[in-house]
């Protein structure tokens, strides 16, 4: 199954059972900060994270 597919069937999962983390802590964004931030990551390269499967794939792109 796609990481993305079981990420999203365990926390349906966890939802459905009433233990899923609750969003309303979250920080929002207004558009402008959020703007900035897709800027910072298009023009200085500067991702928050990033992710590494330990078949060496890295997200979508294979090595």
């Amino acid at each position: 199954m796609h990481l993305y597919a079981q990420s999203t069937a365990l926390l349906a999962a966890a939802y459905a059972e009433g233990k899923a983390p609750p969003s309303r802590d979250m920080p929002t964004l207004t558009w402008a900060q959020s703007t900035q931030q897709l800027l910072q990551v298009i023009l200085e390269n500067a991702w928050y994270t990033t992710y590494q499967q330990a078949n060496g794939c890295a997200g979508d792109h294979w090595r």
